[in-house]
């Protein structure tokens, strides 16, 4: 569904992304962990096309992205729940939900209305709450609801657990493995990545842009290096 070959991307002269090559299949949850200033989130920007790769190709669905705006990668299936789940605090969570279906139809929008409510029953409750107000797992809740009314075939989601409570982080987890059965593929960076391990299918360790190893998540879970570095395990 998604692949990337040899993307680089700078900051100016700061290069933050160095060779990397990627890929997920229909169907994958595929996380991608490694240390804060890695490269993660830009790489998650770049394929949305936030952000230009200064070198390489991005293909999804077999077509190129690498130069498309973002407004035409949304339209074609791609919508991310952004790090730090920045929704628009004034507005209500219904309108944030709505800002996330602009580009289909108030037919689309509706069905997709009920999906998200059938998955995100507080965000119901709270229909007509303002979003600045709501705790931080709703408004995690809130951001993944947005971006799933985009109907993406792909969800990125950056860094969904940051700053939640244990038991949140928990259900939030639970609800990511809901979404993909429903057919959504998923491409996730989480700090926490014992948990995102434990529901991928495979993933991709990033260090200081570029990948340092790439396996299944069960192994992945039993690596040394990412038992010592990311798991807090020491090995022997």
């Amino acid at each position: 569904m998604l692949e990337l070959r040899d993307v680089h991307v700078s900051y100016g002269n700061i290069k933050a992304v160095k060779g990397i090559n990627l890929e997920i299949e229909k169907g994958e949850i595929v996380t991608l962990i490694g240390s804060n200033g890695a490269g993660k989130t830009t790489i998650m920007k770049t394929i949305c096309g936030l952000i230009k790769p200064t070198k390489g190709i991005i293909q999804f669905k077999n077509e190129n992205i690498t130069t498309k705006n973002t407004n035409h990668i949304v339209k074609m299936g791609i919508s991310m729940s952004p790090e730090g789940r920045q929704v628009f605090p004034r507005m209500t969570v219904l309108e944030n939900l709505e800002m996330g279906s602009f580009i289909r139809t108030k037919e689309e929008e509706k069905e997709e209305l009920e999906k998200v409510f059938t998955l995100f029953p507080r965000l119901k409750e709270r229909i007509k709450q303002i979003a600045g107000t709501l705790s931080g797992g709703e408004q995690q809740m809130l951001a993944i609801g947005r971006a799933m009314m985009a109907k993406p075939q792909l969800l990125l989601l950056d860094e969904p657990s940051l700053g939640l409570a244990p038991i949140i982080v928990q259900n939030i987890f639970e609800l990511i493995k809901e979404i993909n059965k429903m057919g959504t593929t998923i491409l996730l960076v989480e700090q926490n990545a014992r948990m995102a391990l434990m529901i991928a299918d495979r993933g991709y360790v990033l260090e200081t842009g570029k990948i340092a190893l790439s396996d299944t998540a069960e192994n992945l879970l039993n690596s040394d290096m990412v038992r010592q570095a990311y798991l807090g395990e020491a090995t022997c």
